[in-house]
């Protein structure tokens, strides 16, 4: 039988990898953004002069510089909303772009199941469709070496009996069968001279080719002349 050989199919991950690269750049832009704004309260600030040494706005270690009037610190103020404005608008813009991302990339897996679920399909179908060929094939080379062996088999079987009509004859007077293959004719429903002396010439042929034990001694010794003799 002919086997058909396996086809592999290797899916498509790319779209899967362009959405990933679109998540992890807009994790990356957020947190830029996020650390901008937790600097923003702290522009403008005083901050200690080391000069004197350490020390903080409250401890008498530094010196703290002028407090910001408040002309700047409305400007630190308007800055800031201006900073998160942006810091929304890139961040809305880039989870768009993710959002996009991820439904052409699973537009693209989609249609990438599909043809492969279609080209599965067509194997198997391919697949039967062969193994139903090698099948046919195979039935038809059996039935023919049947036919083969048919041909090859010799002559015609005898008519046989269930059992004896009457008391049975003692085969053991044909010239060549002892006890035991007088056994195995009764078995096979040959009982009676009668029996035998009706033998066609492919009955003979029959018997010598297919019981055991015989192995062309009915040919060959005469056993339908024998038992029609017999039978007088």
């Amino acid at each position: 039988m002919k086997m058909t050989p396996k086809k592999t199919f290797t899916p498509d991950y790319s779209p899967v990898v362009k959405m990933m690269a679109m998540q992890t750049r807009l994790m990356v832009e957020t947190s830029q953004n996020m650390m901008k704004l937790a600097m923003l309260p702290w522009q403008g600030m005083p901050m200690p002069s080391m000069k004197a040494g350490f020390g903080s706005i409250c401890a008498p270690g530094g010196v703290a510089k002028k407090a910001p009037s408040a002309k700047a610190a409305a400007e630190a103020v308007e800055k800031a909303a201006a900073v998160t404005e942006e810091v929304v608008e890139t961040t809305a813009k880039a989870a768009d772009q993710v959002v996009e991302a991820s439904a052409e990339a699973a537009e693209e897996v989609a249609e990438t199941t599909v043809e492969t679920m279609e080209a599965t399909v067509d194997t198997t179908t391919e697949s039967v469709e062969d193994v139903a060929a090698d099948a046919a094939e195979t039935t038809a080379e059996t039935v023919e070496a049947a036919d083969d062996m048919a041909e090859e088999i010799v002559g015609v079987a005898p008519a046989f009996l269930s059992a004896p009509e009457g008391e049975a004859d003692d085969l053991t007077t044909l010239m060549g069968v002892g006890p035991k293959l007088a056994v195995t004719l009764n078995e096979a429903g040959i009982y009676h001279f009668s029996q035998i002396a009706e033998w066609t010439e492919d009955n003979v042929a029959w018997v010598d080719a297919n019981i055991a034990g015989v192995r062309g001694r009915a040919a060959k010794n005469g056993w339908v002349a024998q038992a029609a003799d017999l039978t007088k």
